[in-house]
C-alpha cells in the first residue's frame, strides 16, 4: 500500500485513491490472469529498448515514495493530500532515440518537481530534453516553466496533454499561449489533436491532427 516512510505525518488517508488503484489492478488480473502487474520505478526495466531507442524510468526513486511536502496548502479543494501525493511519485519517462531525449513527465506537480525530481535528475546529468511532455498535464504553467527553464538542453518542444473535460478547456489555450510567449514551441492535445514530433537532419518536424480531438465532456463535480 501507498504510505510514506514513518506514516502519515499529516494525519490525512489515502484510502479512497488506494481503493481505486487496487480496484484496477484486480480487475485487470481477471482480464488477464497470469500476467505480471509491475512496480514501476526507478531501475525497472520495461523490456522496450531495441537498437537506437532506449527508455528509461526516471521516476519515482527506487527505494522510496517521496513524502509529501508539510506546508503544502494544495490548488483547488479536490487536490488532497492523497491526490497530490500519489501525482508526486507517478511515473516519469525519458526516451532517447539517437541523440534526442523525449522526457515525459507525468502527473507530478511543479512544487514537488521542484522539491524532489529536479534535484533527483540534475544529480545524474539528466535534468534536459528536447521534446517535453508537460507535468501535470500543463496546469500550473508559470511554475513548472521556471524548472523547464532550468534544463540543459533547455526544450525546443513542449506537450501538454490534456484530455475533453470542461475544465481543461481554456487550459489548453492558456498554456500553448504561455509557453508560446516564453520561446517554445507549444501544442496541446486537447487544441490540437493528436501531436507527432519526429526528427530529420536533426531538426524536429511537428505534425498535428485535428480529427483526433475529442467533444468535450459536460460538466462534473470533479
Amino acid at each position: 500500500s501507498f504510505v510514506p516512510p514513518g506514516g502519515d505525518p499529516l494525519g490525512f488517508h489515502y484510502e479512497d485513491e488506494l481503493k481505486a488503484a487496487k480496484r484496477a489492478l484486480a480487475d485487470w488480473e481477471k482480464e488477464h490472469p497470469g500476467m505480471l502487474v509491475s512496480n514501476t520505478r526507478v531501475g525497472t526495466d520495461l523490456g522496450w529498448n531495441e537498437p537506437g531507442v532506449e527508455f528509461e524510468v526516471v521516476w519515482p526513486p527506487r527505494d522510496r515514495y517521496v513524502e509529501p511536502l508539510k506546508d503544502r496548502k494544495g490548488y483547488v479543494r479536490h487536490d488532497g493530500i492523497s491526490h497530490h501525493l500519489l501525482n508526486g511519485n507517478s511515473n516519469g519517462l525519458r526516451v532517447k532515440i539517437g541523440d534526442k531525449v523525449f522526457f515525459l513527465m507525468g502527473d507530478i506537480q511543479p512544487d514537488y518537481m521542484k522539491a524532489y525530481m529536479r534535484p533527483h535528475l540534475e544529480r545524474q546529468g539528466k535534468w534536459g530534453c528536447d521534446v517535453c511532455s508537460l507535468p501535470a498535464h500543463g496546469t500550473n504553467k508559470e511554475a513548472a516553466m521556471a524548472e523547464i527553464a532550468a534544463m540543459s538542453p533547455k526544450p525546443k518542444i513542449v506537450v501538454a496533454s490534456l484530455g475533453n473535460r470542461p475544465w481543461m478547456t481554456n487550459c489548453g489555450k492558456a498554456c500553448v499561449q504561455a509557453y508560446g510567449e516564453a520561446g517554445y514551441q507549444a501544442y496541446s492535445t486537447n487544441v490540437h489533436g493528436d501531436v507527432t514530433v519526429a526528427f530529420a537532419g536533426g531538426e524536429p518536424r511537428v505534425s498535428t491532427d485535428s480529427s483526433k480531438l475529442f467533444p468535450v465532456e459536460e460538466a462534473h463535480d470533479l
